[in-house]
């Protein structure tokens, strides 16, 4: 199976039922869930298949999904009627399957882009795994626009040197950079501390488990061990020279260029 497909689906389709559930909640959690590594299947595929616009949904077994999933109150397939615009598509549960929770007919739905049409309200895991999700977003926002400074450096400091001369030694140019580097202010990071699991949220997490089968406090703990406090700190302060260096040259750079535009 597609290794992107293991971690969308186990990260992105984190949806069951509480204890306190209704069977037949049970039933439209698993159908919405079902939907997203649908969804998140598809996306996959068309991106590695471009030139198959629109596959139908027996292309993504055994590459993509496992199995082809049912409905659990169907008790069948009801997912197979994909409607594609381009590269766009909306999947849903056809029929009137859930309407023991009050959901009308060809619902569930999922529409790519744009995610998930209708749902039950979260669950209280649900929503603690939301807080931590947001602020592991949040880092890594940040973890990838250092990345791509990082690129942008080298060509950076390679315009510079053509604005001041060919000729100047590099250990000249360096220290000319790095002088005007110091008057520059460093860059503000947002706080972002991951969220303490208290005791009582430990018990809700516990209580509840993934359609994949771990518990959501595994999936919280799993999703806070990627990018630890402590390390997403360290990193952003290891490369604040290197994102002051870069907004200097960025301003000497574009003022050259006006002028001799």
């Amino acid at each position: 199976m597609n290794s992107r497909t293991l971690s969308w689906i186990f990260l992105g389709t984190l949806l069951c039922a509480a204890q306190t559930e209704s069977p037949q909640q049970a039933q439209f959690r698993s159908c919405r869930a079902n939907l997203k590594s649908l969804a998140r299947a598809l996306e996959f595929y068309a991106a590695d298949h471009p030139e198959q616009p629109g596959p139908p949904l027996e292309k993504l077994v055994p590459g993509y999904l496992k199995t082809m999933p049912t409905c659990p109150a169907a008790n069948s397939d009801t997912y197979s009627q994909v409607e594609w615009a381009g590269e766009r598509f909306t999947l849903c549960c056809r029929g009137n399957h859930h309407t023991a929770v009050h959901i009308g007919p060809d619902r569930p739905a999922y529409a790519f882009p744009g995610g998930e049409i209708s749902g039950l309200p979260p669950t209280p895991a649900e929503k603690i795994l939301a807080r931590h999700q947001q602020v592991f977003d949040q880092k890594k926002a940040v973890a990838d626009r250092i990345a791509a400074e990082q690129d942008e450096s080298v060509a950076l400091l390679e315009a510079y040197r053509k604005t001041k001369s060919k000729n100047l030694p590099r250990e000249a140019l360096i220290e000319l950079v790095n002088q005007g580097v110091t008057t520059t202010p460093p860059e503000k990071f947002p706080i972002l501390i991951t969220p303490p699991i208290t005791a009582e949220e430990r018990q809700i997490l516990e209580g509840e488990k993934s359609p994949e089968g771990p518990t959501y406090l595994k999936v919280v703990e799993e999703l806070d061990k990627r990018l630890p406090d402590s390390e997403f700190e360290a990193y952003c302060e290891s490369n604040q020279f290197m994102l002051r260096k870069n907004r200097w040259l960025r301003g000497k750079v574009g003022k050259f260029q006006t002028l001799n535009g």
